[in-house]
């Protein structure tokens, strides 16, 4: 089981400080990393940021608003646009991830829509994407898209020549990665496809959600541009929808008009429970990813489970893939396992019978939650391209929460011993 060593451990250095630092003073207003901040005289400074509400911004002059107008990335004056609360959440996800700035979003995957279109897709373009990739994103590539012109191919990422080959041959305008695939958690090679994409002056986009910046961050394999549903572990509390997408500087203006002009606007109040969930990341995922690795161990030894999908256990095909990718910080906290020679009813007996695991079509809360692929994320599949990617009727899909290890799995156990003796 993973330790945290609060004086050296899994601390990652980074801008000159431990992430578990950046995170808590990351966003701040008035914050030690930020040096050159002032306070008026006699009035102290909040320790904790503040939230701006407003819908737009008052100017003292007409030709002040005027250049507000002409300049939208450099002054506020409405909320669709961008707003200081926003702004403030979505930059200090970009800081972590090591890029220029950060674009926030109502939702991940108004993010991922928007980090497509602001690589420049369009009628007549091609995108490259892994086949696992989350069902809604399979969706949008196959549909909404696909209705613009756009083509797109998938490809088992895992199979990097393959990868390498259909990049080099078809020349896409973006690449489309996921660090760590839903939900199967099938660890892609970044560097490989990294290497791709330059080759072939491809925009990189690649989804972080699972991992986040503690665990791995994308540009330094070459990303042009990282997404985040921050629903899920950058907010961590199952209370707030957000999604942010941190770019290199000559991505931002792109991002920043699609951003506009769809109107998928963050909320403050939402930008501000993503900037107070940041402060106690670091702290979830080592308890998260430690009782990950061991109800992974237990479900893999349970006689009525087939596989475990989880990138930990030393005999998942891409552990060391992952070792050599995410150091020693873990394995992240979601798996999946197959129960065996089970289907449909066997998948919903087990969700039926959890006690403290929460059946939930979400992830990355502090509360463990459980889901059926089959009939959540990837519903919209056929049941041909879902067997196709390796997503059968029994797959359950676990994000693991920070609940006691012991109490995990003696829930599912029980859950699991529910199933029909002819497991």
């Amino acid at each position: 089981m993973l330790s945290f060593d609060p004086m050296n451990g899994n601390d990652q250095k980074t801008g000159g400080r431990a992430f578990a630092t950046r995170v808590v003073h990351l966003g701040r207003d008035t914050g030690p990393l930020n040096p050159t901040a002032t306070r008026p005289d006699g009035q102290g400074r909040p320790v904790a940021p503040g939230m701006q509400l407003a819908t737009s911004f008052s100017f003292g002059t007409a030709d002040a608003l005027d250049d507000a107008f002409e300049h939208p990335d450099e002054a506020y004056c409405y909320a669709r646009i961008s707003g200081p609360t926003t702004d403030q959440f979505a930059n200090a996800v970009a800081d972590l991830e090591g890029l220029d700035g950060g674009v926030p979003f109502g939702s991940g995957m108004a993010a991922v829509h928007a980090a497509l279109l602001g690589a420049g897709l369009g009628a007549g373009d091609t995108v490259v994407s892994s086949q696992d990739v989350y069902g809604a994103t399979h969706t949008l590539l196959g549909t909404v898209l696909a209705g613009q012109g756009v083509r797109t191919h998938l490809v088992d990422f895992q199979d990097v020549e393959a990868t390498q080959s259909l990049i080099a041959r078809v020349r896409p305008k973006a690449i489309f990665a996921e660090t760590v695939s839903n939900p199967l958690v099938r660890v892609a090679d970044l560097t490989a496809i990294g290497e791709a994409a330059q080759s072939g002056g491809s925009v990189f986009i690649v989804d972080n959600t699972f991992p986040t910046p503690y665990l791995c961050r994308p540009a330094e394999f070459g990303a042009h541009m990282v997404v985040h549903s921050a629903t899920k572990y950058i907010g961590g509390h199952g209370d707030m929808t957000a999604g942010v997408v941190a770019a290199r500087a000559d991505l931002l203006p792109a991002l920043r008009l699609v951003a506009r002009l769809t109107g998928a606007t963050l909320s403050p109040f939402d930008a501000w429970l993503g900037l107070r969930g940041l402060r106690t990341l670091e702290l979830r995922l080592v308890r998260q990813f430690a009782n990950a690795m061991a109800v992974a161990t237990a479900l893999a030894a349970h006689p009525k489970v087939a596989r475990v999908h989880y990138p930990g256990l030393p005999d998942h095909p891409h552990h060391a893939l992952a070792a050599s990718m995410f150091g020693d910080r873990g394995f992240g906290a979601m798996l999946a396992f197959e129960i065996r020679d089970g289907g449909v009813p066997d998948a919903r007996l087990v969700l039926d019978a959890l006690r403290l695991v929460l059946p939930a079509p979400t992830l990355g809360d502090v509360y463990s939650l459980a889901m059926h692929p089959a009939s959540a994320s990837h519903r919209g599949l056929t049941p041909e391209d879902r067997a196709k990617i390796g997503i059968g009727d029994g797959l359950i899909r676990l994000s693991i929460g920070i609940e006691s290890a012991s109490d995990l799995i003696d829930d599912l156990r029980q859950a699991l011993d529910q199933l029909p003796s002819r497991h």
